[in-house]
């Protein structure tokens, strides 16, 4: 996969993408991240479980 600027991924132990960090400066006025980042909020507050890879 090709590297995006401001996205970084963190594996796990076995190697699987597990984690990726966002630059908030870089995207923070993105709607669609800001969207996804409401969308896990209302899951939380639901008692839903949350989003897995």
């Amino acid at each position: 996969m090709k590297e995006i600027a401001g996205i970084k991924y963190t594996r796990d132990a076995a190697g699987k993408k597990r984690y990726v960090r966002i630059d908030l400066n870089m995207y923070g006025d993105n709607q669609r991240i800001e969207d996804f980042l409401d969308l896990l909020e209302i899951e939380a507050h639901k008692g839903g479980a949350y989003l897995s890879a």
